[in-house]
């Protein structure tokens, strides 16, 4: 725990900030100012935080980040350590790992992973506690007593409710530990207490729904990335896991088998998971190999792990083989593991770009240009992505942080061949770009055509305005801006949309549809909402004024469409 507090402190004093920071920078400010919110106006037209982490945010923006890093690495190391000790008998080199290895995740921003991970492992802390009472009791009658009994329903409890927790706090790591609870069961089925069982496989029916809940309330498109690379470490991870050889307790062996199958499904039909998928491996089966690798060593090396003689000449070669083997394998995970750190000590990482005082100049300018509106801003991503972080609070982005988004809304960055200027200009207007920044800074690939097509000066409709060292500016002339029609947004927060309508009429409003849009019953009578063209929210009155949009969930009130003779007499009257 010492061990994960100290690298977690590294990470701050040295300012290691890797891609997934600027994500967790945004969504903490955007909790500590709004608090708890369903829709978020900063990126893509307008997301949901909550199918990304309902927990998290909230934590983090209260208690502040590197708090909440630092308690997650602890935490996460302790309960780690705790079952392996459980399982060994002792403290092996994997639990030093582990603990060592949670600067990874705080280097490189996977901070709600790693919470999730603490909480995750306290559940099955809890539950293999509770699992090992259960056994204990069955074969000794006395040990069924109220204290005995108590003791189970806590650890029962807290099994549970940290388990939903972890789920709520990442469903990428909810997926993990549910998957992980079932084949627990299953492989317990038989060898130990049918109410064990019940309550793992409870558990993991329980955690999945709270994996799912939110994704499937607040669904979003896209797709991420799975390499086949990383595929290949998986399974080969799983296989090590699962083998004899390795010896490793029935539930590791068959949440390794389960663990293969998905993988190679996720691998195959695209999703939202991709390349997520191989976080189990890396951060909980890279330790659990390490863990298990000294006793094969000692195995294929002719003797017993716990140290007795060699008998033979040929031990020595034996066990100098079997050293070189562990370790190569050892080694070859470590870097695999420990690769994406790399981003974290790049100079885009924590050059001028990675500070809030680099995109001051370019806010100024845009709230002078915008005399305070809402306008929505293209900024071809940096490397790091810290536009989404210091941008996105002022002014809407018409991209940002995630992949899977991207992907999903804006194809023409991720096609192969030069960026046409008729398709780049007409997907400014589409989205209400009213102007383009580009930094002076790394940028990720899905910018380096745009930043080209942008500087070659081909595209028609943009107006250069302004320029420093750091940033060059345009105006997209002839856009909408975020909305059409007698329609003008006037402000765009977290809360609600208020729209003013110069007259009765039909307009498009550039924020995603929702089918929780809702309006107030003051405008419901005679003006409605509903899902327009390009996925963007129409919204139709037959009278001027202002109206409000907000989300909800419950009991959405999409209004009445006035007919359109009405909304027409009203016009010309």
């Amino acid at each position: 725990m010492v061990l994960a507090l100290v690298g977690s402190a590294a990470c701050a004093l040295g300012g290691w900030r890797g891609t997934d920071w600027a994500a967790q920078v945004y969504r903490a400010n955007q909790a500590a100012h709004w608090g708890f919110i369903t829709w978020d106006p900063g990126w893509y037209g307008g997301t949901y935080p909550l199918n990304y982490s309902l927990v998290y945010p909230l934590a983090a923006g209260y208690l502040g980040l590197w708090l909440v890093a630092f308690l997650s690495a602890a935490g996460a190391a302790y309960c780690f350590d705790l079952l392996v000790v459980l399982q060994f008998g002792k403290r092996p080199a994997g639990s030093w790992y582990f603990a060592a290895s949670t600067i990874v995740e705080v280097a490189i921003g996977q901070l709600p992973t790693l919470a999730g991970e603490a909480l995750a492992l306290g559940s099955v802390l809890c539950l293999a506690n509770y699992r090992r009472a259960s056994v204990a009791a069955s074969g000794d009658e006395h040990r069924q007593g109220r204290n005995g009994g108590g003791r189970r329903l806590l650890q029962f409890v807290g099994g549970l409710t940290l388990g939903v927790l972890a789920a709520l706090t990442s469903p990428v790591v909810g997926s993990f530990l549910a998957l992980a609870l079932v084949a627990w069961g299953l492989a317990d089925i038989g060898r130990a207490p049918t109410g064990a069982v019940a309550v793992e496989l409870l558990a993991g029916a329980l955690v999945f729904v709270s994996t799912a809940a939110l994704p499937l309330i607040f669904p979003a498109p896209g797709y991420f990335p799975f390499g086949f690379g990383d595929l290949v470490v998986v399974l080969a991870i799983c296989a090590l896991l699962a083998s004899p050889p390795l010896q490793a307790s029935r539930p590791v062996q068959a949440v390794a088998l389960l663990y293969a199958a998905v993988s190679i499904g996720v691998f195959a039909f695209p999703n939202q998971m991709g390349d997520n998928d191989a976080r189990l491996a890396a951060y909980i089966g890279v330790p659990l190999v390490i863990c298990y690798l000294p006793g094969l060593m000692g195995r294929l090396a002719g003797r017993r792990p716990t140290g007795a003689g060699q008998a033979g000449g040929g031990g020595h070669l034996r066990h100098a083989a079997a050293i070189f083997g562990a370790g190569a394998v050892a080694l070859f995970l470590v870097v695999w593991h420990w690769s994406p750190i790399v981003e974290a000590f790049d100079g885009a990482a924590n050059g001028p770009s990675s500070t809030a005082a680099y995109y001051r100049p370019l806010i100024g300018e845009l709230d002078r240009l915008s005399n305070g509106q809402p306008v929505r801003v293209e900024i071809p991503p940096t490397v790091n992505h810290w536009e989404s972080a210091y941008v996105a609070p002022a002014f809407p982005l018409a991209r940002g942080w995630e992949r899977q988004l991207d992907v999903a809304y804006n194809a023409l960055f991720y096609k192969t061949g030069p960026l046409s200027p008729s398709a780049y200009l007409s997907w400014l207007l589409f989205n209400g770009v009213s102007y383009v920044a580009v930094a002076n800074a790394p940028l990720d690939y899905a910018a380096t055509a745009e930043v080209a097509l942008l500087r070659s000066g081909d595209v028609k409709g943009l107006q250069r305005l302004w320029h420093t060292a750091a940033w060059e500016l345009w105006k997209v002339t002839g856009s909408p801006g975020l909305a059409g029609g007698p329609a003008r947004v006037v402000s765009l927060t977290p809360r609600s949309v208020v729209v003013h309508l110069s007259r009765p009429g039909q307009a498009l409003l550039k924020v995603r549809w929702s089918p929780y849009w809702s309006l107030e019953p003051s405008s419901a009578a005679d003006a409605c909402v509903r899902h327009g063209p390009g996925d963007w929210t129409a919204l139709i009155s037959a009278r001027r004024g202002e109206l409000q949009l907000s989300l909800s969930v419950v009991h959405a009130n999409h209004g009445h469409c006035p007919p359109t003779s009405s909304v027409r007499s009203r016009v010309n009257g």
